[in-house]
């Protein structure tokens, strides 16, 4: 089961469709991000995939972690009502949206306001796949300070996207923290 969806078995179909969807997702935050000019790492099991080189097949959604000192270039876009759900982007974020403080706390999470993929079931369509943007460092537990050079990130090409990871030693430290010593060996050896 997905880690969000655990009414929908992961098979090739709908391995296929959560996969499709979050490399779209990504592509348009990159492109959002750019546009804006803040700076963002992928993160959590999205870096953890990366890391390992294979994917995470019950990992349903997107994680990005952005530059607390970039918040005035995000706070304005954010004050602007019509990005709440920007077609430019295909993105819509939640009620977090203007409200910075929330988003300080415990970040905001998006979705795309539309997604074509032939032969999408009706179960597939409901789905919650959405993308965590989360500040480097927030006032909430359940997301972990994501202290890095932000300075020095490697560029690379993730999902089809180009788009940018902490520096090597960086990914390690933050990755062990997060999962432990042995985080590049999978829990769960799931094949489709």
């Amino acid at each position: 089961m997905f880690q969000h969806n655990r009414t929908i078995k992961i098979n090739v179909n709908s391995y296929t469709y959560v996969s499709s969807y979050k490399s779209e997702m990504l592509k348009n935050l990159a492109q959002l991000f750019s546009d804006i000019n803040v700076r963002y790492v992928i993160s959590h099991g999205n870096l953890l995939e990366y890391e390992r080189g294979q994917p995470i097949f019950q990992d349903d959604d997107l994680d990005i972690r952005t530059c607390k000192l970039d918040i005035e270039k995000w706070e304005a876009y954010c004050k602007e009502p019509s990005n709440q759900t920007n077609p430019k982007y295909n993105i819509r974020f939640d009620n977090r949206f203007h409200n910075i403080d929330r988003q300080k706390h415990n970040g905001i999470q998006c979705r795309l306001i539309k997604f074509d993929f032939k032969n999408a079931t009706e179960a597939f369509k409901k789905m919650n796949i959405h993308a965590d943007i989360v500040f480097d460092s927030v006032t909430s537990k359940q997301w972990m300070d994501y202290a890095i050079d932000w300075e020095g990130l490697e560029e690379i090409t993730y999902m089809d996207t180009t788009t940018y990871v902490p520096k090597k030693e960086e990914r390690v430290r933050l990755l062990k923290l997060n999962y432990g010593g042995r985080y590049i060996i999978p829990h769960k050896n799931i094949k489709l």
